[in-house]
This record gives C-alpha cells, structure tokens and sequence, in this order.
C-alpha cells in the first residue's frame, strides 16, 4: 500500500513510524528541517521537504499512484488544501484531513457541512476524539479506558485488579458459569508491562491492568465482580476550559452533572460564562492547594485536566488525587508520557495522538474492516465482516490457526452478541472483533485478505 502523509508532527511521525514498521510504501511531505531531520534519522521511509498545499510537492510526492493520502500537520487550512489538490491531481482513493477548530468539526455547523462536500474521506479530530474518550471513561467508576464495537452492542473495558477483586486468584478456567452469565471474555491481562493472553490456568493478580468485553448492560454487573462498585457520577472539577474542557463541561452539564471549571485566564473564563448554564466557572490554577481545598476537592467524583500543557495536567491531577479527588483523568499529548502517568498513580491517561492513528489505521487495514482501535501501541482491535469467500466460515474458531497473541472476541449474527468459545463456529455476514498483539498484527491482516475480502 502506498501512503502520503503530510506532516510529520506528533500524529504524522507516529503514524510514518507504525506502517514503516508494517512495511508500507510510506512517503512523508514535510517543510521543517527539525522534523525531517528526525524522520530521516528514525523511520525508514521516504521524506520530502515542502508543504502538502504546494501542487509542486504534490507531484514530486507521485501522488497520482497513492492509495491513501493523509494530512495531518498542525494548520487546518494546509490540511483541507492538501486534501483538495490531491483529489484535483489525482484520484486517491482515500482522503484524511486532521481539522482542529470545533466550527469546521461540529456536525451541526454550515462549515463542517461545506467541508463534506471536498472530497474529503474522513476529518479526524484528535481533541474531540480525546472529549468523547474521557466522557465515555467518566461513565464507568473503576474503568481506565473503553471502547465501543459491534454497533455499539459490546463494550471493551480496560480496568485495575485490586484486592477488592471478587474473583482474585480464581483461574480462568474456573469461571466459566460467570462467563456465560456476564457474556465476558478476558481478552489481556498487562502485568510488569507485560502482555499476557489469558488461558485456563492463568489467575488475576493485584496490579494487573485487564482488558474485558461483554455487552454494555453487563458492565456494572461485570465490574461490581472485579470489586467496583456502582455510584452515580454527580460531581467533576475540570482544569482548563479550552474546547476540550468547554465540550466537556457542556456534555456533563445535560447529564445533571455538577461541574466546577478552572481556567487561568480571565478572558476565557468569559467565554467559559457565556457558554455554560450552570457551571462554576473559578478564574485560577489548579495547582494551587488552597484553590482545591477551598472547591471541596475531596468531594469531586473525579478531578479532570485539559489543558494544552501536560505538566500541569500532571501536577494538578497527582495534587488533585493526594487531596481526596475518588477519580483522576489526565491529557497528555506526548506519547511518551503515558506509560510514566499510569506507573505514578493517576487512574487514566489520555493521548489524543493515539486516538488519532486509531481512528486513521481503520483505512489502513485491508480485508472487510469495519474499524480499528488501539490499545497502549501494544495492540489493535480489529472488527471485521466475515464474507462468504472466508475461509473462517462455518469453522470451530478451535480449528482455525490464529498467531500467538491474538484471539476473536466477540461476534456479532443479526440481533445477537455471541462470547465466543472454541467450538464457536462463524458464519456469512458476521461481523467479528479480532484481538492482535502489534507484532502480529501483519499476519492478521495477510489472513485478513485472503480470507475476508472478495477477490
């Protein structure tokens, strides 16, 4: 496959890096020295030097022969630009424009409408995809991460195992009646920092952070057995009233949520009062002890930090938990910085660069993919349509030979959500969500079109 990405900031780099590493024909257009200079240094692919807008570029970039076209630098206009001329000049098949500024994002917006009518494939929104993240965390107590599947009708969750776990110790094989009970299915286990692909002898340990599905009905009853209890989420203080914290605090506002919001500019806290109906709008840091004492921290359901510097989302989440705050989320834009986030003690880490490349790697993938998630850059979570030329149809899933580390699990038949277990057999038209450790991710997808894609 051969893929044009322009830019090579956070998302443009870390996308170069990963389908590089899968071997695809990668080309990167880019007009900052700095930023060439590391790709040429760190990634093995081609690199030009120029911008995505000039046509000149775009034609020393041979883009009437790439099959996607990607635009992800830091300007919205460039990216738009970019995406248009390459339709001009040629016929990509698929066209990706990262686009910040909520009026050109916000469906119900005339801009965004004029924007569908571009050529444009898909615009990706790395903060809007980081809001809806943290809302959709902030509605399970206990959870670090979820993610939706299957229409909507299976839930991944990613949580810690404390002592609290009801089924601590227990192994997996022992646990089939709560299995079929709950329709939940441990599909990895990170202890150490290691993966783990749970079989029948393997048990849960304080510590380990585990990723389950099962159907969103389930979730509390699921969660109540890995000791979390229910509660409703009443109380949120939010650091930074940025779009991000503006969408968030507007979106729990018409969920009854009590909503304090710090922002330490006065200018923005205006808007901020203008925006919202309810919200306490306080015009201060939230890495002042006083300010959070005085707010009540100890009563908040969970602390929040938005803004655009990742050291004081740090600092103001870790102060925010040491005064009593039940549930701390934080935004950190550099990669590198989640693993060190989650080893410190705050409950979940936000990337919006990670999201990103999720959301991109669904165009990516070849075979009947319906979409792509990722989970630490360790995994991908592929959900698939098995079509009547698959090789995988009407076959035990036990006498299908899948690589090491990777697992179906759960598939969807019409109305129905089955957990699947090995004498499970798939049939035409199901759709299937396929687990798959990153270095195996190439054989998957090799299966994937040879056994999931009509020829």
């Amino acid at each position: 496959m051969s893929i044009v990405i322009v830019g090579a900031g956070d998302v443009g780099f870390s996308l170069a890096e990963k389908l590089s590493s899968e071997k695809k024909d990668v080309l990167v257009i880019e007009q900052d020295e700095r930023k060439v200079h590391r790709l040429t240094d760190e990634v093995d692919c081609q690199v030009i030097t120029g911008s995505g807008s000039d046509p000149a570029v775009l034609k020393e970039a041979d883009i009437e022969h790439a099959e996607l076209f990607i635009a992800v630098t830091d300007c919205d206009e460039v990216n738009i630009t970019s995406c248009v001329l390459a339709g001009l000049q040629s016929a990509v098949p698929v066209k990706i424009a990262r686009v910040r500024h909520p009026h050109l994002t916000d469906p119900a917006s005339q801009s965004a409408y004029h924007l569908d009518k571009l050529g444009i494939d898909m615009i990706i929104n790395p903060e809007q995809e980081a809001a809806d993240a943290i809302l959709n965390v902030l509605s399970v107590p206990g959870a670090v991460e979820i993610l939706d599947f299957l229409d909507h009708r299976v839930r991944l969750i990613g949580t810690h195992v404390t002592e609290r776990c009801k089924i601590l110790g227990v192994p997996f094989s022992n646990l089939s009646k709560l299995r079929d009970e709950l329709h939940l299915l441990v599909g990895a286990i990170f202890r150490d920092n290691e993966l783990i692909v749970p079989k029948g002898e393997d048990v849960l340990r304080v510590g380990d952070l585990i990723y389950f599905v099962t159907e969103p009905e389930m979730v509390p009853k699921a969660m109540e057995q890995l000791g979390y209890g229910g509660g409703t989420l009443r109380r949120v203080m939010i650091n930074g009233g940025d779009h991000i914290g503006l969408y968030l605090a507007k979106r729990l506002e018409e969920e009854g949520v009590s909503v304090k919001i710090i922002e330490s500019d006065p200018a923005r806290c205006s808007v901020l009062i203008r925006n919202l109906d309810k919200a306490v709008v306080l015009n201060g840091v939230a890495t002042d002890q006083d300010l959070l004492v005085q707010e009540n921290i100890k009563d908040m359901d969970a602390f929040v930090a938005v803004t655009d510097d990742d050291e004081n989302n740090i600092l103001s989440t870790l102060l925010a938990k040491r005064l009593g705050s039940s549930w701390n989320v934080t935004l950190a834009d550099q990669t590198a910085y989640v693993p060190l986030v989650a080893a410190i003690g705050i409950d979940v880490v936000i990337n919006p660069r990670m999201l990103a490349v999720s959301a991109i790697l669904h165009y990516v993938r070849r075979g009947k993919v319906l979409s792509v998630a990722s989970l630490r850059e360790e995994v991908e979570l592929i959900e698939v349509e098995a079509l009547e030329s698959s090789h995988l149809v009407d076959k035990k899933l036990s006498n299908i030979k899948w690589p090491s580390r990777s697992l179906v699990l759960a598939i969807q038949r019409g109305d129905e959500i089955i957990i699947p277990k090995g004498e499970t057999v798939v049939k035409p038209h199901d759709k299937v969500l396929i687990f798959a450790a990153r270095d195996v991710v190439s054989k998957i997808e090799k299966m994937l079109t040879v056994q999931l894609e009509y020829f």
